[in-house]
């Protein structure tokens, strides 16, 4: 499901996804690391606060204090997630020495 939003959200081609997963692209240190903590599933998804920790994990990039799961050079974090139904929720952040 992963890979078929990181092709809608323009992040690869369409039908691409698989093939830049698996050289790397989405890794950290990659063009774009995608879940650099391992995901929301690493985190024991927890219902409720799942975006809290999507929120949390892009403000400890931005301020690189991600230790081992720091990519470098990150200026901006996309959290997405998909709630039951039509419910579709989409925050970008930028660390305010990065806007340019």
């Amino acid at each position: 499901e992963e890979l078929l939003y990181v092709e809608a959200m323009g992040f690869c081609k369409g039908g691409e996804a698989v093939r830049e997963l698996e050289n790397g692209c989405f890794d950290i240190g990659g063009r774009v690391a995608i879940s650099p903590s391992g995901g929301l599933i690493a985190m024991g998804h927890p219902t409720g606060p799942t975006g809290v920790g999507q929120i949390a994990e892009i403000t400890r990039q931005l301020r690189h204090e991600a230790g081992d799961r720091q990519h470098a050079g990150a200026r901006t974090g996309l959290a997405h997630m998909v709630g039951v139904g039509p419910v579709c929720v989409v925050h970008i952040l930028r660390h305010p020495d990065r806007l340019s």
